[in-house]
């Protein structure tokens, strides 16, 4: 057998990586794993992405094939809800765990040989004890865009599509989401490094990977499918398919991803608007402030607030609005002087 490909699919939370993966899944040379595997996280390293931080720890083969291992078998456990909400599937008692053991039994000498075999073992777990004769396997965890490089060295073949989003809607979308878990306003400043960082690895990985690290962008996406997803199998060299403009999972229709709650069938444009009339000043001057190029380079229009960024906002309790405007008032200090040449 002829060993697959990995496709990694990198960006910020709420860019529409999990949308590009559910387009992905119906194409008869790709395995779309269902759920964000998490590699980085299982095998010990330093991840400094401001919304998944975690310090490092030092783990042999075996602890880390273990890790993963517990891993799907908490994901057999979860429903929809524990796995973040609408848009993504309800895995509980998905997995024939005695076929994924099966699969993944053999001792690996090699961290790539052990990831890979744990790919192809969550197919099999999944599809059933078929053979196995996909050309890609596409993995999306939000946040590795860090670990590109590294992941590049493990599979020297390897992938990669980092999805832009426009950084208002983008921010938007990171505060809708957070409100409706936390029950109030949330903390901005986690959203903004987040996004921040995010461009960064873009930034360098793009220089480093060239070919291979593909740019997309998220409103291109969704007003384009199809013309979009043509240029993304011509990087891939496969067959463009009807599949690749109808999401699924595991061959079930995709039920969105809207941070809203709202769920929709196929590529929705009903949200993609919807962000301008939800924005706030704070958060306009805070892009502003920390993205200035980034809207540049991709095009998008830099907004202004005529409104005061002091005030609170609906459902922002005391203590976060505190934490906000400090945090707001000393990027102005760091950043001011690095944003300047990008005022227009």
């Amino acid at each position: 057998m002829k060993q697959p490909v990995p496709l990694f699919l990198l960006g910020a939370h709420k860019s529409g990586t999990t949308l590009l993966k559910s387009l992905f899944d119906g194409h008869p040379d790709m395995f779309a794993i269902p759920f964000e595997s998490e590699l980085m996280k299982w095998i010990g390293q330093w991840i400094y992405y401001p919304l998944k931080r975690q310090f490092p720890t030092a783990k042999s083969i075996p602890e880390m094939k273990e890790a993963l291992v517990n891993y799907v078998k908490h994901t057999n456990t979860m429903d929809r809800d524990e796995m973040g909400g609408t848009g993504n599937m309800d895995l509980m008692g998905r997995f024939n765990l005695a076929l994924f053991q099966e699969f993944l039994k053999k001792t690996h000498e090699s961290l790539n040989g052990m990831i890979m075999d744990y790919f192809v073992s969550v197919f099999h777990s999944l599809m059933g004890d078929i053979s196995f004769d996909k050309q890609y396997i596409v993995e999306k965890t939000v946040g590795n865009s860090e670990y590109a490089m590294f992941l590049k060295q493990l599979f020297p073949d390897a992938k990669f599509i980092h999805l832009v989003r426009n950084p208002y809607a983008n921010l938007v979308s990171l505060r809708r989401y957070s409100s409706r878990r936390l029950g109030h306003y949330p903390p901005i400043y986690p959203a903004i490094d987040g996004l921040e960082y995010t461009y960064y690895m873009l930034h360098k990985n793009e220089q480093l990977l060239g070919q291979d690290y593909y740019v997309l962008k998220y409103e291109d996406l969704v007003e384009n499918p199809e013309g979009t997803m043509k240029k993304i199998a011509a990087f891939l060299r496969v067959d463009y398919t009807q599949s690749m403009t109808e999401p699924s999972t595991l061959g079930e229709p995709w039920v969105g991803n809207s941070s809203t709650g709202e769920k929709f069938s196929g590529i929705s444009t009903a949200t993609l608007e919807r962000w301008k009339n939800e924005i706030l000043p704070l958060e306009i001057e805070w892009v502003n402030l920390r993205l200035p190029f980034i809207l540049e380079r991709f095009g998008y229009e830099r907004l202004s607030s005529s409104k005061k960024t002091r005030k609170r906002n609906k459902g922002e309790p005391i203590k976060v609005y505190l934490i906000n405007r400090l945090a707001y008032r000393l990027d102005r200090i760091k950043y001011g002087s690095l944003s300047r040449g990008y005022v227009h």
